[in-house]
């Protein structure tokens, strides 16, 4: 008998870890468990303050809603994700840079279908995700309204156009870059307009050594800025991406601007 308790205890010790609840979701969005398995991969996950979301309370305009996400104080992170729990297109943009770093930021504008959450997160050394985030009240329909750009007939001549401006720190190192992209970021919900969004986004030194990747989806506001947090010491920035229908967008900024 004394074996047989021992070895249910055995099991027990062995079972119990998978029994663990999960974290509760301080925002109490009720897709959580949704994002939980599409946005976080079944990955282990802990909310953290490290990760912070600056969203309006309310928002002026569901068609673009600004975000800054920041993350500082780890290690070595992996990639940023954001996301917006209640949008038919979850997933905004995830950053990831071509080498971990502790600190990383991305500023940007997405649409919204209805009020939500607002999320940031960023998957640590030890693949585990840290997420913060903030409820946007809207009155909603961003993500179904048609693009402003889809109503001018020379539209398509616009569209790629970039530019963008490097600001320097203290000792003139490149410390933030902003850049904004001519696109109407089409979610394919209106009829007679199909899918066409920013998709990839490399962004460089000019020595041609990638920084960081950025991939986004339709989600984001038509003709998209994003502000970035560079590593210290980097130069003049080359951008280079496509959208979903392989149209190509160019962009060299300079370090003195």
């Amino acid at each position: 008998m004394a074996t047989a308790r021992a070895m249910l205890a055995a099991v027990a010790m062995l079972v119990a870890p998978s029994l663990q609840a999960a974290p509760d979701d301080p925002l109490k969005s009720p897709s959580w468990s949704v994002m939980e398995s599409r946005i976080l991969e079944g990955r282990d996950y802990v909310f953290d303050d490290r990760v912070s979301v600056t969203v309006p309370a309310v928002a002026e305009d569901s068609t673009r809603v600004p975000v800054f996400a920041s993350a500082e104080g780890f290690e070595a992170i992996q990639r940023m994700v954001i996301f917006v729990d209640l949008n038919p297109i979850t997933s905004a943009a995830v950053l990831t840079p071509a080498t971990p770093m502790g600190h990383m930021a991305l500023g940007l504008e997405v649409k919204v279908q209805q009020a939500t959450p607002v999320r940031a997160a960023v998957l640590d050394k030890d693949g585990i995700w840290h997420i913060g985030g903030g409820w946007v009240s809207a009155a909603g329909g961003g993500c179904t309204a048609p693009s402003i750009a889809s109503a001018r007939p020379d539209w398509r001549e616009r569209l790629g156009q970039a530019g963008g401006r490097l600001w320097t720190g203290e000792k003139g190192e490149a410390r933030r870059l902003s850049f904004t992209v001519r696109h109407p970021m089409d979610a394919g919900f209106v009829a007679g307009l199909p899918e066409l969004y920013l998709d990839e986004t490399v962004i460089s030194e000019a020595s041609g050594a990638t920084l960081f990747t950025l991939r986004t989806l339709a989600s984001v506001s038509e003709d998209p800025n994003f502000t970035l947090r560079l590593p210290p010491g980097t130069g003049d920035i080359l951008i280079r991406g496509r959208d979903n229908n392989a149209n190509r967008i160019a962009l060299r900024v300079p370090s003195d601007v």
